[in-house]
């Protein structure tokens, strides 16, 4: 296990950067550590771990994007990530630490390419998401799960399309899609896909 304890870029090479276990970003870093990949970077295998110190920015080109291929990423409560032109190969995306709030772990999505990458849930004590101009293939989507009020009426558009909770002018390929997915889409197309039943829909929205 590697351990970053100040922040870093990782710059294109001529082979791609190989985890053999665990990337960390050390809880005793004394200032927030960020983990920069750079246009062109392919990463393989492992997990990147950003606990609650790291932040994760991928930020790659159009004409040159960061690929990342079975890698599993994870932050606890305060991590955070942000992608740009990237593509991610049988990736997982996972809270982690005992701490939590609402929205704990936060991930932004823009001009990407997930294939059959894996969200473990997306409720909102876990998971705020964003995704825009994004393409997913082959993948299974979880519903988007937030806590029903113990008096007074629940209202699904009262926490889809606002800050988190955003799917905006993305492609489904081949993807099965429950409804809180389909509901939370703004522009967005749906190519073979499987609609599976959920939740009823609750708003006057």
């Amino acid at each position: 296990e590697v351990q970053l304890t100040k922040s870093t870029r990782l710059s294109a090479t001529d082979q791609p950067y190989l985890i053999a276990s665990k990337l960390t970003v050390a809880h005793e870093a004394r200032d927030r550590v960020q983990i920069t990949v750079g246009p062109g970077v392919e990463i393989r295998g492992g997990t990147i771990d950003l606990t609650d110190k790291g932040h994760l920015l991928i930020a790659g080109t159009r004409e040159s994007p960061v690929i990342l291929r079975k890698v599993r990423i994870t932050q606890d409560l305060n991590g955070s990530f942000t992608a740009q032109y990237a593509v991610f190969d049988q990736c997982s995306f996972a809270k982690g630490g005992a701490w939590f709030a609402s929205y704990s772990s936060k991930w932004q999505f823009d001009s990407c390419l997930l294939y059959k990458t894996k969200f473990p849930t997306l409720t909102e004590v876990d998971y705020a998401f964003q995704f825009k101009n994004c393409t997913f293939a082959g993948m299974v989507l979880p519903e988007i799960v937030h806590p029903h009020p113990k008096n007074g009426t629940y209202d699904e558009m009262n926490f889809l399309r606002q800050q988190w909770n955003k799917v905006e002018r993305c492609n489904f390929i081949v993807c099965t899609v429950p409804p809180t997915i389909l509901w939370c889409g703004e522009d967005s197309n749906y190519w073979a896909c499987k609609f599976v039943p959920g939740p009823a829909f609750e708003s006057d929205k």
